[in-house]
């Protein structure tokens, strides 16, 4: 069974991601700039971007969107106050309050040099406000609504969006290239990616959640997709994860993908049904399984790059980009990661899921405890290596002692 255009979405995204913060990486000489309305703001920790999501100095980006900031020491609890809008974030927690209610996203807050950093573009949407990113420039521009939107889209034009997203959604993978602009700078890479194959029959649905920036021949929209499993062998969870699109119209007015990029955490459905499982494993797949888990944990405290990567397939999607960003974490941080448990909870004889509890902490005593599905399939020389992304079923980060806003 061929996989949905979702698999390409997710694929394209992880890539896309990956690639943005390797190049961040790369230039992380030149400093990210952050504007608010025309105004450049400065921060007492530089920007960073992890994941490819940008992370400023919390007590910066509230004070210069005319936020009140307070941190409850006791709580854990740090908030931007305005006329009418309240958004705050616990430490150790994954979901922000915003007006007392709690957000839907799950967003990961960064503590750097005892700074605290939070997700940019999530504050600044969360704001009401419009956050536009510059590649080339390397520059983060925040304005009012007003300010970028030409024109303001008909409950029609939300129709037609609605229908391309279903069509998106709905197409094979075959027919993939026809709702992307031969000029998008994703074009080749959505031409030249291989044709995957899945044991599994899934059905996506696809919602409009808001539109960012609308005019004449194109359009910034953030979309949903949940895509359920209907059938078949392969591991799989149903979730749910939002996009960002950058659209354009051709000559007859229809819309294509210009640019795509991944708008949070993909957040999973029905973890408790699917990993409650104990598949019975033989015990000489048993203890592959568990030493290929060994293996990549003792690479990552030794900083052994040939290691980490002898344990991935060799057609593991962005190989090469992955292994740059884990060389780059090596040269930065000094990381020590330990695994507290592992379970086998998918088992196919070619094709295995390991559920892995994982805490990993730098030198400072900074880091992070997840709970994540490894995917591994069994080659033909009958060697185990993980042949796609993990799946994150939960990621809590704590903070050094001593650690300020």
């Amino acid at each position: 069974m061929k996989r949905g255009y979702v698999f390409i979405l997710a694929a394209l995204a992880l890539i896309l991601a990956f690639s943005g913060a390797a190049s961040a990486g790369a230039a992380s000489k030149k400093d990210i700039g952050v504007w608010v309305n025309d105004r450049k703001i400065e921060f007492d920790v530089p920007p960073l971007i992890e994941e490819g999501t940008t992370y400023v100095e919390f007590k910066g980006l509230f004070t210069a969107l005319g936020y009140t900031i307070d941190y409850n020491a006791k709580e854990k609890v740090i908030a931007g106050t305005a006329p009418g809008k309240t958004i705050q974030f616990r430490i150790g927690s994954d979901r922000p309050v915003i007006d007392g209610k709690v957000s839907s996203k799950a967003v990961q807050l960064i503590v750097k040099e005892g700074r605290t950093l939070v997700p940019l573009r999530f504050v600044g949407e969360a704001t009401g406000m419009l956050v536009d990113w510059n590649a080339a420039a390397q520059t983060i521009k925040i304005n009012s609504k007003g300010a970028s939107s030409n024109s303001s889209p008909t409950d029609k034009d939300r129709a037609k969006l609605q229908a391309f997203l279903d069509q998106l959604s709905k197409s094979e993978y075959v027919d993939r290239l026809q709702y992307f602009d031969p000029a998008s700078p994703i074009y080749e890479a959505i031409k030249n990616m291989p044709e995957d194959v899945l044991d599994v029959k899934t059905e996506s649905q696809s919602k409009l959640v808001s539109i960012l920036d609308w005019k004449p021949g194109q359009a910034i929209i953030t979309m949903n997709m949940v895509t359920k499993k209907i059938s078949g062998d392969s591991f799989y969870l149903d979730n749910s994860v939002d996009y960002k699109l950058t659209l354009t119209q051709d000559a007859a007015q229809n819309w294509k993908v210009y640019l795509l990029e991944p708008a949070g955490a993909i957040q999973y459905l029905n973890t408790e049904e699917v990993l409650g499982k104990e598949p019975t494993v033989p015990e000489e797949d048993k203890k592959s399984l568990l030493a290929v888990i060994d293996k990549q944990i003792q690479a990552i405290n030794d900083e052994d790059i040939a290691a980490y990567r002898s344990t991935m397939d060799p057609q593991f999607p962005g190989l090469d980009v992955v292994m740059e960003l884990l060389k780059q974490t090596f040269e930065q941080q000094n990381l020590t990661a330990i695994v507290e448990k592992t379970q086998i909870v998918h088992f196919t004889g070619t094709e295995a899921a390991v559920r892995v509890s994982q805490t990993t902490q730098d030198s400072t005593g900074a880091g992070y405890r997840l709970d994540l599905v490894v995917i591994l399939g069994k080659s033909e020389s009958g060697e185990w290596l993980l042949t796609e992304e993990s799946k994150m079923i939960n990621f809590e980060q704590f903070a050094a002692m001593n650690s300020k806003l």
